[in-house]
């Protein structure tokens, strides 16, 4: 990994910031970062298992969110970890904001 930080325009990272505290609202959870530039993770209680009793404690991460070095912001969902309807609204605002989302 390169010690360089990459340029990024204020215009991407201001998105990407503005998408980080909405999404944070939308999932009603903190937001932890990585040690790749400019990436966000959201966990998330473990909801749609069968077998309950052995992942009841269990804390996974539910959505991420990335800025690439060209200004790109992608991300990917995990849709078993999340609510039905917090699932279908980061959908809808990843499609309104042109954010390409991965379901994992």
């Amino acid at each position: 990994m390169s010690d360089e930080i990459k340029t990024i325009s204020a215009d991407a990272l201001s998105k990407w910031t503005f998408s980080v505290s909405h999404i944070s609202t939308i999932l009603g959870m903190n937001v932890a970062t990585g040690l790749t530039q400019f990436s966000a993770a959201w966990t998330a209680k473990i909801l749609n298992f069968d077998d309950i009793e052995n992942v009841k404690d269990s804390v996974e991460y539910a959505f991420w969110l990335n800025l690439s070095d060209s200004g790109e912001i992608t991300a990917s969902i995990c849709d078993g970890f999340i609510d039905e309807g917090q699932f279908y609204q980061l959908i809808g605002y990843c499609k309104h904001h042109d954010i390409e989302l991965k379901i994992i």
